[in-house]
């Protein structure tokens, strides 16, 4: 093994080390400026350095769809879906500044799929991000009172740059569940993203926040913040079956 090459990778340098193992049996090698050199070598370590990042961050999210990505979603003209809010959110810039994304359609319509693979996007940018689903949720943080891990499991909730909400009021919530939703929302309002994937349409909302009072707040501070994508069409599973169907 060549010295420089061994020396790289004692450094955990791998990446840096196979791309001067390519580079030195190129016959471009010995042409080449030594500031050529270096940039191609430190580029390869910061992609792999960036693309392990990026791993981790999609692990960490616990997408529903892992492999979703914004490059296949399906555009018929039946699902009516607007490719320039998608285009708005491939560039992650709603993450900074920060908005929130509200996702609408019927079940199987495909919304989550979408909603992940925004956030494997975000996720390849190096935010970090968050997939659970309503319930989930409000379950994570009743655990936290019993466990007394609250403050703990809010603030890490509230700190995730992005966090996509599955399911979003799609069950009815008792006053404490929309007292725990609330403060959620209060902390991450205007500070960080928030994808809110739902069946409802923002004007039902009213009926599953309790009082009126809480329910504009909550309201009015995501409705005037946000992208919003409203998908049509036939549900996306039932499309995929490969079971045949029968008339009844």
């Amino acid at each position: 093994m060549n010295e420089i090459s061994k020396n790289m990778r004692w450094l955990k340098l791998d990446a840096m080390a196979d791309e001067y193992d390519t580079l030195s049996r190129s016959d471009k090698y010995m042409k080449m400026t030594a500031d050529e050199i270096l940039r191609r070598l430190t580029d390869a370590q910061i992609d792999a350095v960036r693309n392990k990042t990026a791993a981790n961050k999609l692990t960490a999210a616990k997408l529903e769809y892992s492999t979703a990505s914004l490059n296949n979603i399906d555009y018929s003209p039946s699902r009516k879906i607007n490719r320039g809010v998608i285009q708005i959110l491939e560039t992650n810039e709603y993450i900074t500044a920060p908005h929130d994304v509200i996702i609408l359609g019927a079940a199987g319509c495909g919304k989550s799929y979408i909603a992940c693979a925004i956030g494997r996007r975000a996720c390849d940018g190096g935010f970090n991000v968050r997939y659970i689903n309503m319930d989930d949720l409000v379950l994570l943080m009743e655990e936290a009172e019993v466990n007394q891990t609250v403050r703990k499991t809010f603030k890490k909730i509230c700190n995730y740059d992005l966090l996509i909400i599955d399911e979003f009021l799609t069950e009815a919530l008792t006053d404490h569940e929309i007292s725990i939703l609330s403060k959620i929302l209060d902390k991450r309002a205007y500070k960080k993203a928030t994808i809110y994937v739902t069946q409802k349409p923002v004007a039902s909302w009213h009926k599953s926040l309790g009082s009126e009072y809480r329910a504009e707040k909550i309201i009015d501070r995501i409705q005037n913040n946000a992208y919003k994508l409203i998908l049509k069409g036939e549900s996306q599973r039932k499309l995929r079956s490969t079971i045949q169907q029968f008339e009844e």
